[in-house]
């Protein structure tokens, strides 16, 4: 291995012109755990360190990295490896992005919305509740459950605000929480937004063991790889069993259909994996699917959202009204 890849036998020059390329390549990211990882490893070839040192891992460089760069090192097809890497990772981060801005806006005013509500009816319960009272009004049942709400508002005012910067906390470290696996599946297994963070989650997949399989890497050492660098927790897992059942003997073909967590139109795709360049094509065209499908469910979130927050804020206002409307007219009614 040494004499066809001499980066890997401590050749200074080489490993010095690729930590420079792995920097200017970082820069082109936003920021993300793919970003680090190139910044590590360019930082640690500068430092003249290999990449055969086991403790890369622990020091949070992707092992797929670490894999295509050395496969590209020694066959020559650094720059293709890299391309596909920083592309699917740029795929990766502009659907995030996209999932998460069309949650932030309607979530947002939904928020506000409800905030202003709750000030209305704990303004309108103070004011209309002693003018009422004082004339002995007979109030109605919408009017009975706005007062009612008005007070629980006013006693529990800070409860909301609690829940939802406990919300905001449990988001920001989530990285840090037990049951990645379980709250994965969780997440996915909500309408629309859940099936585009599975689509893009397939997508990954499929394109990260296209780029290593083309990188010469055996499919089971491929999966390894998967296993400790996707994004996804429950693919992570699925990698992880689908590389031990392949070291296993058991045939390519059959194997992922019963593996749990394991899409249909993807565990078909195996099928190839003895025919490498079929393998791949499969794999390419898999990803690209899965990738138009999270873009169309990206694109659905405001177009449903946004509605529903209509109809919420709408139906809070005329609650409100209704509430109002007949004590006050019947007040007038009285009182003319």
């Amino acid at each position: 291995m040494a004499a066809d890849a001499p980066l890997l036998a401590g050749n200074g020059r080489d490993a010095n012109s690729l930590s420079v390329g792995l920097a200017a390549s970082a820069r082109e990211l936003g920021r993300g755990r793919d970003r680090q990882a190139l910044q590590r490893l360019a930082e640690f070839l500068r430092r003249g360190a290999s990449l055969e040192d086991p403790s890369l891992a622990q020091k949070g460089v992707s092992a797929e990295l670490v894999e295509l760069v050395k496969a590209g090192s020694q066959t020559g097809r650094l720059p293709q490896f890299l391309n596909d890497y920083l592309s699917t990772s740029r795929m990766i981060q502009e659907l995030r992005r996209s999932l998460f801005l069309g949650l932030i806006y309607p979530t947002f005013l939904m928020v506000v919305g409800m905030a202003l509500v709750g000030g209305a009816l704990v303004i309108a319960r103070e004011f209309f509740g002693s003018l009422l009272g004082d004339f002995g009004v007979e109030l109605p049942g919408i009017t009975i459950l706005a007062f009612a709400l008005g007070d629980l508002i006013s006693e529990y005012w800070s409860i909301p605000f609690v829940l939802f910067g406990l919300c905001v906390l449990l988001f920001l470290v989530r990285s840090y929480l037990p049951w990645k696996i379980q709250r994965t599946v969780l997440f996915q297994s909500l309408p629309i937004i859940g099936t585009a963070q599975r689509s893009l989650a397939s997508a990954e997949f499929c394109r990260r063991l296209a780029t290593l399989t083309e990188a010469g890497l055996p499919l089971e050492q491929s999966l390894r790889v998967l296993a400790k660098s996707l994004h996804d927790a429950r693919l992570r897992a699925v990698s992880a069993m689908l590389a031990e059942e392949v070291e296993d003997g058991t045939e390519p073909a059959t194997f992922a259909v019963g593996v749990p967590g394991m899409l249909i139109p993807l565990s078909g795709t195996f099928r190839w994996c003895t025919a490498p360049d079929l393998f791949i094509e499969g794999l390419r065209a898999q990803a690209e699917i899965f990738e138009n499908r999270a873009r169309t469910k990206n694109d659905q979130i405001p177009l449903i959202m946004a509605p529903l927050v209509i109809v919420m804020l709408g139906g809070s206002i005329l609650f409100l009204t209704a509430a109002y409307f007949f004590p006050m007219a019947s007040l007038l009614n009285d009182l003319s």
